[in-house]
């Protein structure tokens, strides 16, 4: 088991600068996730990323790049998923680089979803309202075709793939009753992995999406996690109210400790965080996870 902090923690927005700070700060694992400012090359900040002495992991839209997409590996219109597709393959060969194990992938949705629309539940759920029901099913296949292709790539260089759980909000189901987001709930993560049958795919668990989505869908959290333990690699803690995913700093009585599987790699997801909580955060996983 590895802690990490996710860039998204610092109020810097460079590579440079996120890996500075992390230094300074005594902090030795560090996702590089989205948030981060748009980066025309990667090669022109490998040389930082490898003279860092961190341990790295790339997750889901890093680096980001200059004219942003949706990523969403579900999409059932052919340029999107080509360019979701080409982006994870990209970010496959940046983990070989860096010498991490894993790289790691939000769920996918069956919305046509624009670049402003994402972290906007009430807006995503105007639209599903308006397109109507979308066809979760061919997302559906799309996004195990696309984890079976991508697992069969990864296999070749020696590297897993993780899948993060979504998160619907109960605002969203408020506007519009009908889940467009694949993978919120145990069952259906569990019928991905079977049908992709991929030995490499593994789950990344965000207990906060876990909470919102319980409280919308209806599931109990640490039923959630229990059950999705044995598909669990890595997981992202941040907490919230259950309403919304709003990634605020973890406390020692957090709900999910008692129900973390043991041996699993944590991310710290809580975000723009000043040095002395980060520090704070940093320093309580530790004592809890590794006392």
């Amino acid at each position: 088991m590895a802690i990490y902090v996710s860039s998204g923690a610092f109020r810097v927005r460079t590579v440079p600068g996120v890996l500075e700070a992390a230094t300074r700060l005594g902090v030795t694992h560090l996702e590089l996730s989205s948030g981060l400012d748009p980066i025309a090359d990667i090669e022109a900040v490998m040389p930082a990323l490898l003279a860092s002495g961190l341990d790295l992991l790339v997750h889901n839209y890093f680096p980001a790049p200059v004219v942003p997409f949706v990523l969403n590996l579900a999409a059932l219109d052919e340029a999107t998923l080509e360019h979701s597709r080409r982006h994870v393959r990209e970010c496959l060969r940046l983990t070989g680089r860096l010498g991490g194990g894993y790289y790691s992938v939000h769920g996918g949705f069956a919305l046509a979803l624009k670049p402003e629309l994402l972290g906007r539940p009430e807006a995503q759920a105007e639209l599903a309202r308006s397109q109507g029901m979308p066809d979760r099913e061919a997302a559906f296949a799309v996004f195990v075709e696309s984890l079976r292709l991508l697992c069969a790539e990864a296999k070749t260089i020696g590297k897993q793939i993780l899948v993060e759980n979504n998160v619907i909000a109960p605002k969203h189901l408020a506007i519009h009753p009908h889940n467009p987001l694949l993978i919120c709930e145990a069952g259906e993560i569990e019928r991905l992995f079977a049908a992709v049958a991929a030995d490499n795919l593994g789950l990344l668990v965000d207990v906060a999406h876990a909470r919102v989505s319980a409280t919308a869908l209806g599931f109990d959290p640490a039923d959630f996690l229990r059950r999705l333990a044995p598909l669990t690699r890595a997981y992202h803690l941040s907490d919230n109210d259950g309403r919304e995913d709003s990634n605020l700093p973890i406390t020692e009585s957090a709900w999910f400790w008692p129900h973390l599987a043991k041996g699993r790699d944590i991310v710290i997801e809580v975000y723009r965080l000043d040095d002395d909580a980060i520090r704070s955060q940093w320093a309580l996983a530790h004592r809890i996870l590794k006392p």
